[in-house]
């Protein structure tokens, strides 16, 4: 599953919610992704007058258990 969020008071935050089965995979996932070749030259030329995100948080989060 995967979402996209926004606050209603700062809409130039997005939140990206991903739902992984485990935070290995997880890990091993995003680091294959800012590895890939294909992925560095669309973000180099995408951000050539600057960058298109200022900050990026990783937050794991794990299910209540009521």
């Amino acid at each position: 599953m995967t979402q996209f969020w926004t606050a209603s008071d700062d809409p130039d935050v997005m939140y990206y919610i991903v739902e992984w089965s485990d935070r290995e995979t997880m890990e091993q996932a995003w680091l294959a992704f800012r590895d890939n070749p294909e992925w560095q030259v669309i973000k180099d030329n995408t951000e050539q007058d600057g960058p298109l995100v200022q900050s990026i948080e990783s937050t794991p989060l794990d299910p209540l258990k009521l």
